[in-house]
């Protein structure tokens, strides 16, 4: 039979292996839509090129919102307003533009790569836990 202390200690474990499962069930989902971000702003990276090669006077299609996209002129290839954030925007020129694009797509990148480590370190801690829990565990 199982001492009261080794049944206290395998509650413990269960709780813990439980809130381990939701941080990286929470971790992924995170991951997910920055991989997502990522290739939205690798796109955009590569149709600020295009647009620039377009020239003045090209006609193309811009987005109105999420899936609504209306026919425009293009007046100025050379500046762009961007949102910096915090609901601000500025004017930036094509070459400030995508310099700040790739600095924020390398950012996200980095931020990916730590976010895959601790959902990697986060899971072979929830392994071992697992283990231990079932060594506590009688055999049936």
């Amino acid at each position: 039979a199982m001492t009261e202390q080794n049944e206290q200690k395998a509650q413990e474990m269960y709780v813990e292996l439980q809130l381990l499962t939701q941080h990286v069930k929470q971790l992924r989902q995170q991951q997910e839509l920055l991989e997502q971000q990522i290739m939205e702003m690798a796109a955009a990276t590569q149709s600020l090129d295009e647009f620039g090669k377009a020239g003045e006077g090209a006609e193309m299609f811009v987005p109105l919102s999420s899936g609504v996209f209306a026919k425009a002129k293009i007046i100025d290839t050379k500046n762009f307003l961007m949102n910096v954030g915090a609901g601000t925007c500025v004017v930036k020129d094509a070459a400030s533009a995508k310099k700040l694009m790739e600095q924020q797509l390398e950012e996200s990148r980095k931020l990916s790569e730590k976010m895959a480590m601790q959902v990697e370190r986060f899971s072979r801690k929830a392994v071992q836990l697992q283990r231990q829990l079932q060594s506590l565990l009688p055999a049936e």
